[in-house]
Order: structure tokens, then sequence, then C-alpha cells
């Protein structure tokens, strides 16, 4: 096996093995303006991408669910001001495969299944599921050193991911549900960017945080996200 398509299968493993990307958020209603004041409860699923692997400090269970209490859902709770009791992160790190179609046809039916699953047990709840920023750039440029992977393979793997965004927008809008954008705010911000910028780590991380998974500033990346989601859900 080349170095090349080891790189491909390790990266595309990276974005495809996740899980279930969906925030719960029940909410209160003040009058005293046009938007729904959050109060919670929050719950928040996903998987390594939302868990901040590596990110300091680890929390949580189960043992090995390796999730950092500044992943972006800890910081969406602080940005709320939720009590520790009106807040739940499950998210966790999962395993990985280079079956890529599948495992991006995979994603939206489990997906699918899981915003039912959510709006069945809390039909109160406001639901919103979170894309995955950029993780590589779009033209494939400037992973030689940090990489050493192709601009063509960066290229392909990129085109993989707004695939799956893709599908995870379709999917939310299917069942009712927001959808935040974080690749947007994320773009010339990748892996093969700028050390002092970035805010995905390469396979050798500078700041601390899994490979090819956000750093705390990726986490806080879902911030700027959240201000402004694409919301599709319905008003109830």
């Amino acid at each position: 096996m080349s170095m090349t398509h080891h790189l491909r299968t390790v990266l595309v493993g990276v974005f495809l093995a996740r899980a279930t990307l969906v925030a719960a958020v029940g909410i209160t209603r003040h009058h005293s303006g046009t938007d729904p004041t959050p109060r919670g409860p929050y719950v928040a699923l996903g998987d390594s991408c939302t868990a901040g692997p590596r990110v300091p400090d680890r929390t949580g269970a189960p043992a090995g669910c390796d999730r950092s209490d500044h992943d972006y859902p800890a910081l969406v709770a602080e940005r709320l001001g939720l009590r520790a009791a009106d807040f739940r992160d499950v998210s966790y790190v999962s395993g990985h495969t280079d079956d890529v179609q599948r495992k991006i046809d995979a994603a939206g039916e489990r997906l699918s299944e899981a915003l039912a699953e959510v709006k069945r047990r809390a039909p109160k709840a406001r639901l919103f599921v979170v894309g995955y920023p950029a993780i590589l750039p779009a033209h494939g440029t400037g992973c030689a050193d940090d990489l050493t992977l192709a601009p063509a393979d960066a290229t392909y793997l990129n085109d993989k991911e707004q695939q799956l965004n893709a599908v995870l927008r379709r999917r939310a809008q299917g069942a009712g549900a927001g959808y935040v954008d974080t690749y947007e705010p994320s773009v010339g911000r990748d892996a093969c960017s700028g050390r002092d910028t970035r805010w995905i780590e390469p396979l050798l991380p500078s700041l601390p945080a899994g490979p090819m998974h956000p750093d705390e500033r990726g986490a806080r990346s879902a911030l700027r996200g959240e201000r402004h989601p694409r919301h599709t859900a319905r008003e109830g």
C-alpha cells in the first residue's frame, strides 16, 4: 500500500466514520423579542469532531469516549449560560473505514433515524444538525509539508466531505431540523493552513487535539455557525 493510499484511508475515516450529529435544545419563549431565548435542556450527540479528542481536559463517560470539556457543545452551553443539570454531552470518538460512499449513505440513514427518535422522545425540542468544518483545502494546496498529501487526494477528500455535509443538510431539512454550517466559516483554516490560524490540526498536531480534528479554536468556530444557523426547523 502506498503512503498516499494509506493517508487517503486514514483521512477518509476521519470524517466519514461519524455517528449522529444532532443537538436537541429545549426552548423557553419570552415575548420581549422576536427570537426565543434558549434555556435548555441541551443534549449534544455526536462523534469525534463533536467530542474534541485531546483538547484539554478529558471528561465524561463511558471511559474511553475521549470527550473534551472544551468541545463545542460545552462552549455552546457556556454561551447559553446553562446550568450543569440542563446540559448533557454524550458525544464520543468512533472508529473509521475507507468505504466512502457507503459510509456517507449510512450516516444519512442514521441521522434520519436519530432525528425521528429524538422528536419522538422530545416532541417540543428544537433540533439542529451541525455540519463538518473544512478539514482540507478545496483545491488541495499546501498539504505537502504537514500531511505529505498530493493535491488531487486532498481535493478528493474535500469533495467527499462536502458530499457528506450535503447529505446532513438534506436529512436535517427532511426532518424539520435546523442546519448549522461550520464549513464556510472555516475555509482557509483547514489542517493544511498555518499553525497560527488553522482550526483543524494535521496528523502531527501542534496544539492539543486529535489528528485531523478541530482544536479548541475549531470548537469555537461552531459558535460562529451557531450565531447564524440555517434554520429549517418548524417553530413549535
